[in-house]
């Protein structure tokens, strides 16, 4: 939106579409310098669903003013008169499954959840997540790399404000938990923020290959500085762009641990199984000693790194670094 015209001249706003429209698979329109189509929605199951609809609505759902487009089990696609580097829009996801790709050929990929997209490295383009957390569903997706097109869908999932943006400097730093007070916690769908690095919450990987959602990690004194105690929960990291080389460093003390990358993610007794191993596209390294009661090391995962997902069920990590 933005209401009474005010949108910003780089921004879709959805602000020339009639109220009431009803728009289908194979209607398109333009507003700034943009070209919106909407075309069929990638389901769960792998095929492609035809008859949903898109309509305008003015509630403010997606965070913005004036119009936003409601997208129903249908895929909106917005190609721009020129390349691109930088792209954010505002969204809020009112049901599950969405639809998503980057570029002119292929069909993307059918996620469960909007918040699943943060992190993956599409075509080049790095995808970032911002939940609001004051209100659930609603956030900001920002898109980085050079593109001409991208498309997204929802089952239910209001979109807002598509804009052009400019890309901002990014300075690698490791992340080091220094910053949170100790004793600081996050649960699952919570995010720890240093710089231009996160790290969220999501699910554990089970023996039974269940996601366990109730664990905790916390943050803890250790012999220099501090670090993140983990307990049956998994942090996901993101970074202010993809890197080469993401490392770590660890002390395991027994039971299981997770490392994912991009949304390859594993299960294993030790980091150590995973070393010389390919996960999500990049090689694990790993380097580990024994130590009183477990084990300690450094984890490297060398590879085009958009996310990096860690957790153990008696796990302490720290130096996360980029």
């Amino acid at each position: 939106g933005g209401g009474d015209g005010d949108v910003a001249a780089d921004c879709v706003g959805f602000e020339g579409v009639s109220a009431g429209a009803a728009l289908r698979v194979g209607d398109s329109f333009r507003e700034s310098s943009a070209t919106m189509s909407l075309e069929a929605i990638l389901q769960a199951n792998g095929t492609l669903f035809d008859q949903g609809q898109a309509g305008v609505g003015a509630s403010g759902a997606a965070g913005g003013t004036g119009q936003e487009l409601v997208l129903g089990n249908i895929t909106l696609r917005t190609r721009f008169d020129e390349v691109v580097t930088c792209v954010t829009l505002r969204y809020r996801e009112q049901r599950s499954d969405v639809h998503f790709g980057v570029g002119a050929s292929g069909t993307g990929r059918a996620y469960g959840d909007i918040t699943d997209l943060d992190g993956e490295v599409i075509e080049g383009v790095y995808v970032k997540v911002f939940p609001d957390p004051t209100v659930p569903g609603r956030g900001t997706l920002e898109l980085s790399g050079t593109m001409d097109q991208f498309f997204l869908g929802g089952e239910e999932l209001i979109v807002d404000e598509i804009c052009r943006c400019v890309p901002s400097g990014c300075v690698r730093r490791c992340m080091t938990f220094e910053e949170a007070a100790a004793g600081t916690t996050i649960e699952f769908g919570e995010t720890l923020v240093e710089g231009d690095n996160r790290a969220t919450g999501v699910g554990f990987l089970w023996p039974q290959d269940d996601l366990y959602f109730d664990g905790e990690a916390t943050i803890v004194p250790a012999a220099m500085g501090q670090e993140v105690q983990m307990g049956n929960l998994n942090l996901a990291f993101t970074f202010c762009e993809p890197s080469p080389r993401v490392t770590f460093s660890y002390r395991a003390f027994g039971g299981d641990v997770n490392l994912g990358v991009q949304g390859d993610l594993r299960r294993v007794g030790s980091f150590a199984e995973l070393d010389g191993a390919m996960v999500g596209g990049a090689q694990v390294r790993v380097t580990q000693a024994s130590i009183q009661g477990g084990v300690t090391g450094q984890v490297a995962v060398e590879g085009n790194v958009g996310k990096v997902t860690i957790g153990g069920e008696e796990l302490f990590l720290d130096d996360v670094c980029p």
